[in-house]
């Protein structure tokens, strides 16, 4: 998560920032700046959404990050930690990744079991799994692979699907032989260099429609677009890393 500087057009119930209260610890004291600025994140619900609070410096930075389900602690970063949510409101804890994956071993779509192994997902899978703060899996049905990497708890089984732009158009298709139970669809622009625009489209939106084409300025799927700016920041810096040349 980004940090982020309390704004005046931000604060909706106090209008002096020392009195902006920390959701969690609801101490009013921050990390404050070289200039004097306090550090302050927004307080985000599972699916990205302002609650319209803030997180102090310390409690959305912690070091010593423990899992909340079995106590390991997160000594070095091969120990991957994620956000433990309650009603989709983050409850200041953590869970690693191997708790998450068990939470997760008994998922149910549409009544099919399913068995999820660790995987690093493709580069999308990545770039969205990181911006939601989750982990990337391979999900299997018996031993099928599944061409999904992701479980959030407030997205479910997430698919993936991204266009370039055509014609002033992106074209997505997702007749999967199995849905999804929401879509991330990504928008390119000819290149493939950016991410212009993204879509969070629930599985029954579709409307037995498998094929969306989106005008690049339509305001017909508005409801549906999300910030595409986290997610490609994400994609440029996994490119950049990718293409730089090795020393």
């Amino acid at each position: 998560m980004a940090l982020v500087l309390v704004k005046d057009e931000d604060i909706r119930y106090n209008k002096r920032k020392n009195e902006i209260k920390c959701r969690l610890c609801k101490s009013d004291e921050t990390r404050i700046t070289s200039d004097g600025e306090p550090i302050w994140a927004r307080d985000s619900d599972i699916r990205g959404n302002w609650t319209g609070q803030f997180i102090c410096y310390q409690c959305c930075y912690k070091r010593d990050k423990i899992c909340y389900e079995c106590g390991t602690e997160q000594i070095t970063e091969s120990v991957r930690m994620f956000r433990q949510y309650n009603k989709d409101i983050w409850t200041g804890n953590f869970i690693c990744q191997d708790c998450y994956g068990r939470k997760n071993i008994d998922y149910k779509n549409r009544n099919i079991i399913l068995k999820i192994g660790e995987g690093e997902g493709s580069l999308l899978d990545v770039v969205v799994s990181t911006v939601l703060e989750v982990p990337t899996y391979s999900i299997y049905i018996a031993d099928k692979r599944l061409p999904f990497g992701i479980i959030h708890e407030g997205y479910g089984i997430v698919g993936i699907k991204a266009s370039k732009l055509r014609y002033n158009h992106w074209y997505f298709n997702i007749n999967d032989y199995i849905s999804a139970d929401t879509y991330f669809l990504i928008g390119f622009d000819k290149g493939l260099k950016n991410i212009r625009a993204m879509y969070v489209v629930p599985t029954e939106e579709r409307k037995n429609n498998g094929r969306f084409s989106i005008y690049e300025n339509s305001k017909i799927y508005g409801d549906l677009k999300i910030d595409h700016e986290p997610y490609n920041k994400i994609y440029k810096d996994l490119i950049n890393r990718l293409t730089e040349p090795h020393k």
